[in-house]
């Protein structure tokens, strides 16, 4: 009792007034009033990918293509015409190493047989190109050689040497000396021949034995396809032979 009594002595003093009634209070401030809303702000951030990020597939096909290598033509004899053949040799190979291949002889049959070389070792000494002239020093043999025979070998090595490039005609010698040589109808031509002199002689590659069956196709005949980067799958209704 003293301690309140205390209490209310000091609030008096301080000018407090003291009021021993309840009061209503007719006026409130309007800031107290107010209605107070909370609000929430979500923010979301999207990441747009960049391009150095999308995933992407491609198909990448890679030819490799020999540079160090070329085919070369060779011809050889078959009865009494020639036949052409393909040969593999490093790229820009002196005229020696296909007169090599050519001494080899044919790897190739024609009609169950080989094709001959008329060309053996010993026959041919030298060979040298000038100006797109081939020009080729045989051996003194030659000139015992009959006329037809002196035809196959002269026609084997202007055709063979004529196809190579940068050569344009072939001369032929003995111990130096210019030849007369036969060409490819029989008669003795000038001092260089062309591969064009034996052409008429030259038979072209033997006829495929494969028998090729050829359909008309129609939008109708087309069940479906299918293609791969590098396929097409087309799906044919049955053929009744």
């Amino acid at each position: 009792m003293c301690v309140f009594i205390a209490g209310v002595s000091v609030l008096a003093a301080c000018g407090v007034p003291i009021d021993d009634s309840v009061r209503s209070i007719d006026s409130v401030p309007w800031q107290l009033m107010a209605t107070t809303t909370s609000t929430t702000t979500t923010t979301t951030t999207s990441t747009i990918p960049v391009a150095s990020t999308i995933a992407q597939t491609s198909t990448t096909t890679t030819t490799l293509v020999d540079l160090t290598t070329e085919s070369v033509q060779l011809f050889f004899v078959s009865g009494d015409r020639f036949v052409e053949e393909r040969r593999i040799l490093p790229l820009d190979a002196p005229l020696e190493d296909v007169l090599v291949e050519l001494i080899r002889g044919s790897l190739e049959p024609v009609e169950s047989s080989f094709p001959v070389t008329v060309v053996n070792v010993g026959d041919v000494l030298g060979v040298v190109s000038s100006e797109g002239v081939a020009t080729v020093e045989l051996s003194p043999r030659f000139n015992d050689l009959v006329a037809a025979e002196q035809r196959k070998l002269v026609g084997q090595l202007v055709l063979t040497l004529g196809s190579q490039k940068g050569i344009g005609q072939v001369a032929f010698t003995v111990n130096g000396n210019q030849l007369d040589v036969p060409q490819g109808d029989g008669t003795f031509g000038p001092d260089a021949l062309s591969r064009e002199s034996f052409l008429s002689l030259v038979d072209g590659p033997p006829e495929s034995t494969t028998t090729s069956t050829v359909f008309s196709l129609s939008p109708d005949d087309i069940i479906g396809a299918t293609s791969t980067p590098s396929t097409l799958v087309t799906t044919l209704p049955p053929v009744t032979p």
